[in-house]
């Protein structure tokens, strides 16, 4: 009897594709391109997001969102000398992306200050916590790098926010909706909606702090 020998030829990893782009990305010099959609290298980088990430979407818009997350994943670039600290290692940057646009959930941190409010002790309830956090502590809750990144004229002094306490409240958010819907959710309004319909009832915060401050308001 004969034999047959059967060769299967493995399709390429789409994530090498997705590092190799970065990586010409990240080798570009400062000053960053006036229009980055017509890099070579970053349309190559949309089209690998597009062919193997199902909820990446289409069309033009998610090029604008991906930009957004480079800059915030820190593309050398952007950076003078000055802010080159800023930059972050390509590698880093794809595990982010990597994992950031196959994520089904986030976490959503909301930050009520509370210096106005009375001495709460320390206290946690729930997803919610109070208490006063350290200069470095705050800079880590809140991405301070990232923040940088995205407002380098921002100011956010961890040392006097420090100096009081805080009610965090953490939120678990379903990500069901594409990257272009959640970064440009105007774009993607219902408009038969009647905008000018009347609330009696509206709430002023988000859900989850509202419920918190209502348990805050409860407690002994």
């Amino acid at each position: 009897m004969g034999s047959k020998k059967v060769y299967f030829q493995q399709s390429p990893d789409p994530s090498d594709a997705m590092l190799e782009a970065m990586k010409e990305l990240w080798q570009l010099s400062p000053p960053r391109p006036d229009d980055m959609l017509s890099v070579p290298a970053f349309q190559r980088l949309c089209e690998v997001c597009r062919d193997s990430y199902p909820n990446i979407g289409e069309g033009n818009i998610s090029g604008f969102v991906l930009s957004t997350a480079l800059d915030a994943l820190g593309l050398p670039c952007n950076f003078r000398a000055d802010t080159k600290h800023l930059a972050s290692p390509v590698e880093d940057a794809f595990n982010q992306l990597d994992a950031a646009i196959r994520a089904t959930h986030a976490q959503r941190l909301h930050f009520a200050p509370m210096d106005m409010a009375a001495d709460f002790p320390p206290i946690s309830f729930g997803s919610a916590r109070v208490g006063r956090f350290t200069p470095d502590k705050l800079n880590v809750m809140i991405d301070a790098t990232r923040l940088n990144r995205m407002l380098p004229r921002a100011d956010f002094d961890a040392h006097r926010f420090s100096e009081f306490s805080w009610l965090v409240v953490e939120e678990n958010v379903e990500l069901d909706s594409e990257p272009e819907k959640r970064h440009f959710p105007a774009l993607f309004m219902d408009v038969p909606k009647d905008l000018g319909r009347i609330e009696p009832h509206k709430r002023r915060f988000p859900d989850a702090v509202e419920d918190a401050l209502f348990f805050m308001l409860l407690a002994p």
